[in-house]
């Protein structure tokens, strides 16, 4: 027989599995398995030479491939390094202030010659952002330095983007108007708002001084948090009335927030405003690209309040326009050439001009650029509470983060010296910085920028999963990376070391808050990275899973009756899921959230006697949607592994006569909290619900891990009857639709785990004209 025939003889074909303990592995083909074995027992162990690097090998021609990309990285690295006066934060200037168009949310596959993707460096490169996202070493920027293909904004040169006049603009001193014109409002102001929107006539609430504080409210309750307008150069006398309806909208629907304000028709403001300004928005000459920030700006606060803060119908119509902002952002530029190529000439009004434009162009790019941060954020934390598809991805964001918020606050520039005013203007390229955290490095920031980091984590985590469903739909298991680990490290850093802790204020809001916000105050132990904890429980469970094993009535288009073949298997994989460590690490976050919404921290010394309350309306925080999302991942967990608690309503006759208010149930809510805490302390010796964390986001990755393996030592865990109560008629207090929604759904779990065996919440849902009315009602009310 030739060397010819013998490589065209066929390899022998079948299932051939790993058999050394504790190893599940299989292959297809005989020598596969011989190769695989090598990582358990290896004849030869090739160790890499490279300095600062020591990875092992079991075979040397894996380690030669490993030599010679350390070669060709560090080639590449010297052809690309930008010269010493480079800086990160100049990315932004490489002709990249742009966004680029949409991709599939997975990276792209390439099937080796061998599923055996064992961690011994035997991969084939994949040259794409997620890689790069994921290396370690130095950090390259010909990513950024390569031309895209794909630009929707054209390339512009250094000299024209957004940082590159800052150095003449700081020789240029600016007079913002006073503070008071931010939240002025006339009589003639008030009846060109009731002109467009004629409903808010009828309305006793709608009165010049209280549409004064709602804008007041807007600036001391939304606009710290999310800073997408320039407050100081803002004017309410000049500014489009469209975008003067949103922040009305906005202020008045966060006024229960803050107590030095008492409206009780604030709510209703709110609602009929927002009902037709979307079509206004859509009506406007302005609404066409290239966009003008404000109508980038309103449809944005819209978004927020429709998905966030008002009725069911309201969300869905937000959730279907998101796209029509992202379309409309992708095709508006954010950039400078214009105003900085423009000849004002040297006479002094003339040079007056040029200084007064040069600040408002620069005012708008960077506005432009927090509205499509701010979409963004919005695209991918509503990914993981709503379960909606991601449309903006983070390698799709080449863009500097904002600049410095005290330069963006500021209202004298006098005040900041010209290296002062550079230094804070310079900001890192958000990519970039995505990199350095998730490689386990600190990127400096400000609290906007914090959360935009936060959702670039969420982005990635969001197409890893996407790309985990692909290959499990194509039996390609054997291709999942160890990828979910580097992201709740990266997590769990960002937590830690970028904000110090999960209850520090500070970070949350970009100035100090308005004392007359609760949650603001330093004094508070209210979480304030709820994002944060669920994007650690959303890498581990899809909300799909745990919402119709709750009971949910539907969710797309799949009925939760328990004798559907949907909702039986929606019943398997929790079972088989509640058995994992991710189950369980995914559940300490829940306990998290829950721990740090009704108790105070574990270091307070009246920790043990100290009930806190929570009420939806006053959160400027929005946690609602998380605290309800955690409690029924608590629940589906404990239910899936010990069912109900008490078999109080499983006999027909209670289940239909007796009011599960009034039954007994094994715990109460507060009081099975504390239980679970003292318990995870006493065996792990670790306090992890504290106001200061000692900890670094390594070590805290570490805690949450051992914390999670103790809860398999604690018993009566599905006694959560009483916290299904608490949780439930703590979200009752609030207004918005979706939130009494949960609520609910949450009281429906609570009688299954007294016996009841009615699978599906009938009530969850309400349909017409009476549910808006109840909607009014209950915000006069409030």
């Amino acid at each position: 027989m030739t060397s010819t025939d013998k490589k065209k003889q066929k390899r022998t074909i079948g299932h051939y599995p790993c058999n050394i303990p504790g190893c599940t592995k299989a292959f297809s083909r005989a020598d596969h398995l011989q190769r695989h074995k090598l990582n358990h027992n290896p004849k030869t162990v090739y160790k890499c030479d490279w300095a600062g690097c020591g990875r092992e090998f079991v075979r040397k021609d894996l380690k030669t491939r490993h030599m010679t990309r350390h070669t060709l990285r560090r080639e590449k690295d010297e052809d690309t390094r930008p010269d010493d006066s480079a800086r990160d934060s100049d990315y932004s200037t490489q002709g990249r202030v742009l966004l680029v168009p949409n991709t599939p949310s997975f990276p792209s596959l390439k099937i080796p010659h061998s599923i055996d993707h064992a961690d011994d460096g035997s991969k084939e490169p994949n040259q794409d952002i997620m890689h790069w996202l994921f290396s370690a070493g130095v950090v390259s920027t010909s990513y950024f330095q390569d031309t895209n293909p794909y630009s929707f904004f054209g390339e512009f040169d250094v000299a024209h983007s957004p940082m590159a006049i800052l150095d003449d603009l700081f020789d240029m001193n600016v007079v913002f108007v006073h503070q008071q014109n931010q939240t002025y409002v006339d009589a003639e102001m008030l009846r060109e708002l009731t002109a467009l929107v004629p409903g808010l006539a009828a309305i006793p609430g709608f009165t010049l001084p209280n549409v004064e504080q709602f804008l007041q409210n807007y600036w001391s309750c939304f606009h710290v948090q999310y800073p997408i307008l320039h407050r100081p150069s803002l004017d309410t006398k000049v500014c489009p009335r469209v975008l003067l309806l949103a922040l009305v909208m906005v202020g008045a629907s966060f006024i229960s927030c803050n107590a030095r304000y008492n409206i009780p028709e604030a709510k209703v403001v709110a609602q009929a405003i927002a009902e037709p300004l979307r079509w206004m928005i859509f009506a406007s000459r302005d609404f066409h690209p290239p966009a003008q920030a404000w109508v980038i700006q309103s449809l944005l606060l819209l978004e927020v309040y429709e998905k966030l803060c008002a009725t069911r119908t309201l969300h869905e119509r937000g959730h279907l326009h998101h796209a029509t902002t992202i379309q409309l952002l992708k095709r508006s530029p954010i950039s400078l050439r214009n105003i900085a190529s423009t000849n004002f000439g040297d006479t002094l009004s003339e040079q007056e001009l040029r200084k007064t434009e040069m600040w408002k162009a620069w005012i708008d790019a960077e506005s432009m650029k927090r509205c499509a941060f701010m979409a963004f954020y919005i695209d991918n934390t509503h990914a993981t509470l709503f379960d909606h598809q991601v449309t903006l991805f983070a390698h799709q964001m080449h863009l500097s983060l904002p600049c410095d918020e005290a330069l963006w606050e500021s209202t004298d520039f006098q005040s900041f010296d010209k290296e002062k005013k550079l230094l804070t203007a310079q900001a890192p390229h958000f990519l970039v910085a995505l990199r350095k955290l998730l490689n386990r490095k600190c990127v400096v920031t400000g609290a906007f920028g914090k959360k935009i980091l936060l959702a670039g984590l969420q982005s990635v985590a969001y197409q890893m999963v996407q790309r985990d469903l692909q290959v499990s739909f194509f039996g390609w298991d054997d291709l999942k990376d160890t990828w979910r680990e580097t992201i709740t490290l990266a997590f769990d850093v960002w937590v830690t070391d970028m904000c110090g802790s999960c209850l520090f204020t500070l970070p949350a809001t970009v100035v100090p808050g308005d004392q007359g916000i609760a949650y603001y105050s330093p004094a508070s132990t209210f979480c304030k990275t709820l994002d944060y904890h669920i994007s650690q429980i959303y890498i581990r469970i899809d909300s799909y899973e745990y919402t119709i094993y709750a009971g949910v009535p539907w969710r797309m288009c799949i009925e939760a009756e328990s004798d559907s073949h949907e909702h039986r298997a929606v019943e398997k994989k929790m079972k088989d899921w509640a058995a994992l460590a991710n189950a369980r690490v995914a559940v300490m976050h829940a306990y998290f959230i829950l721990w740090e919404t009704f108790l105070s921290p574990h270091d307070d010394p009246a920790t043990e006697t100290t009930a806190l309350t929570y009420s939806p309306d006053e959160d400027p925080f929005l946690g609602a949607y998380a605290i309800a999302n955690a409690m029924l991942v608590v629940w589906g967990y404990n239910f899936a592994l010990k069912g109900p608690e008490n078999k109080t309503l499983a006999h027909w006759w209670a289940e239909h006569h007796v009011a599960p208010e009034i039954v007994a149930y094994e715990e109460d809510g507060h009081a099975y909290l504390r239980r679970i805490r003292a318990a995870l302390y006493a065996q792990t010796d670790i306090m992890v619900h504290t106001r200061e964390s000692t900890l670094t986001g390594y070590q805290f990755y570490h805690a949450v891990v051992k914390c999670s393996a103790g809860l398999l030592l604690i018993g009566d865990k599905h006694h959560v009857a009483g916290l299904c109560r608490l949780v439930s008629e703590s979200l009752a207090r609030g207004t918005w639709e979706l939130i009494c929604e949960h609520s609910k759904v949450i009281k429906h779990c609570g009688t299954r785990s007294l016996g009841s065996k009615r699978v599906k919440c009938s009530d969850m849902y309400a349909t017409g004209e009476g549910l808006h009315n109840e909607f009014q009602a209950n915000a006069i009310r409030s």
